[in-house]
């Protein structure tokens, strides 16, 4: 594990690849001041798996996303049991800054979401 990351990217092409599967890593990286530089990503939506929106989730609570990365979304994979988002839902309330403004879009179709969560979510 590169504690450093990678300080001078900027821009990350995705394009061609499988990387649409890899959301949570992805925002892992991006989420825990790992590519501070990082202004765009070549793919604009990245697919949530149950670890990734855990992984997705502590990136928000953590909060260093690049200031300058333009816009991107993440929504869940599709095809498997309903994945719960209440542990990102939580996270998005739990975090000073909240939903990280180079989120563009937040797709959490078909997932499933606890009513504690959202009053959570409301009340921070």
């Amino acid at each position: 594990d590169n504690r450093w990351g990678l300080p001078q990217l900027k821009s990350l092409i995705l394009k061609e690849t499988r990387a649409t599967h890899v959301g949570g890593p992805l925002a892992a990286a991006v989420g825990r001041g790992r590519l501070p530089s990082l202004q765009t990503i070549w793919l604009s939506v990245f697919c949530l798996d149950e670890e990734g929106v855990g992984d997705f989730a502590d990136a928000v609570r953590v909060g260093k996303f690049p200031p300058h990365l333009q816009k991107v979304g993440f929504c869940l994979s599709e095809g498997g049991p309903a994945i719960s988002v209440d542990t990102l839902i939580r996270a998005i309330g739990e975090s000073e800054k909240g939903l990280p403004s180079s989120v563009s879009v937040l797709n959490l179709r078909g997932g499933r979401l606890e009513e504690e969560a959202l009053a959570f979510l409301a009340n921070s």
